[in-house]
This record gives structure tokens, sequence and C-alpha cells, in this order.
């Protein structure tokens, strides 16, 4: 989904019974995920500059870190969708294909990714945060019309100029909107918990 960062699903997985399915790490459950959401998750690499060999190989890392995590019994379905969870997991993979190249300074500040032996809690509390994050955006009341318009342009990465342009306000009142539409989410995210260190942190949501 836009919003977060996940590509949006096609073809989205039902949720009924299939988290407490994986949770028990039920074979037919992960390749019924896998048989939906393979092909998403290697777009999503793509879309992040990734050629074909690269997001295929990266897509197989992600799938065998998120089958690691069911068999340790880590996944919580309480705590986030399937969806969210694997989501978690690739994009961690990702941080860390682009620090080990050391192609972004970002990249130099992420830990680990999720596997079998380290790092259990911190793609679990990605994907907690991430589900909150889709749940203020799709749900009136927790943020302003205006705050999720804001927040889902950000995660687009347009401009403050181009942001403007779309809100019809002027270049100083968007930067303001952004920043204020980030801190509504940030109180949203504590209220529930979250708070930064137990989450991702990936810098200026335009770069």
């Amino acid at each position: 989904m836009p919003s977060t960062g996940e590509p949006e699903d096609e073809h989205p997985v039902p949720e009924h019974g299939l988290g407490a399915r994986l949770a028990r790490a039920d074979r037919a459950a992960f390749d019924h995920l896998h048989a939906r959401l393979a092909g998403p998750v290697r777009s999503m690499y793509a879309k992040r500059g990734a050629p074909l060999h690269l997001a295929e190989e990266l897509g197989q890392q992600a799938w065998a870190a998120m089958w690691e995590a069911l068999v340790a019994g880590r996944y919580e379905p309480q705590r986030s969708s399937p969806a969210t969870y694997l989501y978690a997991i690739a994009h961690r993979i990702w941080l860390r294909h682009l620090r080990d190249r050391a192609t972004t300074p970002t990249a130099e500040q992420v830990d680990e990714p999720l596997t079998a032996e380290s790092g259990p809690a911190a793609a679990a509390d990605l994907a907690a945060a991430l589900q909150t994050v889709r749940q203020a955006l799709d749900r009136p009341g927790e943020l302003s019309d205006t705050d999720r318009t804001v927040l889902r342009l950000s995660a687009e990465g347009v401009s403050d100029r181009e942001l403007a342009r779309r809100l019809g306000l002027a270049a100083s009142s968007a930067h303001e909107a952004r920043r204020a539409a980030f801190e509504r989410l940030r109180r949203v995210l504590a209220r529930k918990g979250i708070v930064p260190d137990s989450a991702e942190r990936t810098g200026d949501p335009r770069q």
C-alpha cells in the first residue's frame, strides 16, 4: 500500500483464519500466502530500483525469513496481518541490501533483518507499526482528511512544492502541513504504544 511503502495487492489474501494458521507454521497457509504475494513482493523491490534477478533473490530471502519466523513462533496475528508482517520483513531485507552495498547514509544505520537467529522483535514491531499506520490512514477519526492526503503524498515522495500545488497552498504552508501530519501520526502511534525506537527509522519521508 502506498501509504506505508507496501505495494498494493491486486488479489488480497483472505484474512479469516489465515493468521492463526500461519502462527502455527501451517505449510498450506504459507503456500497460499506465497501464491498471492510472491509477485507483489518482487514488484516492491523492482519499484525500488532492483533489477529483475535481484528482486527475485531478495524476494526469496524474504520468504525464507518469513518461514523461519513462523517456525520459530515469532508471528503474532493479533499484532498485524500476515501481509503486513511479510512486508516488514521484506523492507528490512531491502535495508540490509542497501547497507551492505553502502549505497545510502540511511542504510548504514539499520539493524539486522529478521532471521531465525536474530532480531525477532524488530520486524514484529515494524509490522505492528505498519498495521497501525494503515488503520489510521484508512479509518476516519484518527487523522483528518488533509493529514491522510499529506501522508499518502509524502509516501509517494512528493516535494514541498508539489505538495503545495496539489493542496493549493504556499510552499511554506505545505511544509508545515507535512510536519503537522507526521506529528499527529506519531501521536497516534504513541497512543498504541509504538514509539520511534520500536519501528524503523528511515529518515526524511521525501528521500
